[in-house]
């Protein structure tokens, strides 16, 4: 995991987990993501599709609309970097989806961000 920072408003910390002192089993409450960071990385958007179809449309429908009483349309105004971090962490009843790959976090992140969000 190259990009994930841990140490909240600051991109000083290398990520625990690429250097082996954080396995998965552990929790990030403070998990940051630095701007020059994301905006190197290309995302796949038939990856992003991909995964928002067998992982996400259930609860957000096909197009980001929200399913009534499962979850919330995606239109609000949230940045990249607090989109990752809700997909990576989860929120309220949306659960955390923290074995995505960098690359399929930014391809998810990414479709969500320019694709569904209104």
């Amino acid at each position: 995991m190259l990009f994930r920072k841990f140490q909240a408003g600051s991109f000083a910390a290398l990520s625990l987990m690429s250097l082996g002192g954080l396995n998965a089993q552990e929790s990030v409450s403070s998990l940051v993501f630095s701007g020059d960071e994301l905006a190197s990385l290309q995302a796949d958007f038939d990856n992003g599709t991909t995964i928002y179809d067998n992982a996400c449309v259930a609860c957000h429908g096909e197009t980001g609309e929200g399913v009534e009483g499962v979850g919330p349309a995606l239109t609000n105004n949230l940045s990249l970097n607090e989109i990752m971090r809700v997909i990576y962490e989860g929120t309220n009843t949306m659960p955390a989806f923290n074995v995505l790959s960098d690359q399929q976090l930014v391809d998810i992140s990414r479709f969500v961000a320019e694709r569904l969000k209104r």
